[in-house]
């Protein structure tokens, strides 16, 4: 099974792709009807921490679940949706800081399965030419 983060602006290229969109949020947007892995979502009071504390607290979360379990729920969801993969959503653009990366992180550290984002294609800057001086 493949499996993507995103975020929920990719939700319609997502279904058009033919995968399965799972939040991981405290509280999808309304008008997400998907479903939802609480077990992966960070907790209320997590939302104002400093990206530090954020990782520290979130790793207690990784913690308390068997990366071997989540995958095969997530994989069961897959299956029974008919879906080619799965992506596991939040609200932050792919360059913010936001758990889903630590859950990708978590994947390949415990299972050695690589969790790439979506659709996205690192901006990359061009490196600014040397000024030449004529004199």
């Amino acid at each position: 099974m493949e499996i993507y983060t995103s975020y929920f602006g990719k939700l319609k290229r997502l279904q058009e792709s033919n995968i399965l969109p799972v939040s991981i949020t405290v509280i999808p947007p309304r008008w997400f009807g998907g479903r939802t892995y609480v077990e992966l979502a960070p907790r209320r009071g997590m939302l104002g921490l400093s990206s530090d504390e954020y990782r520290k607290e979130f790793s207690k979360i990784l913690r308390m679940n068997s990366p071997m379990k989540v995958y095969k729920d997530l994989e069961i969801m897959v299956r029974n949706d008919k879906k080619v993969a799965i992506a596991l959503l939040c609200y932050e653009s792919p360059e913010k800081f936001c758990h889903r990366h630590l859950v990708a992180e978590w994947f390949m550290e415990k299972l050695g399965i690589e969790v790439r984002e979506f659709d996205y294609v690192p901006k990359i800057e061009a490196p600014v030419p040397e000024q030449l001086n004529l004199f």
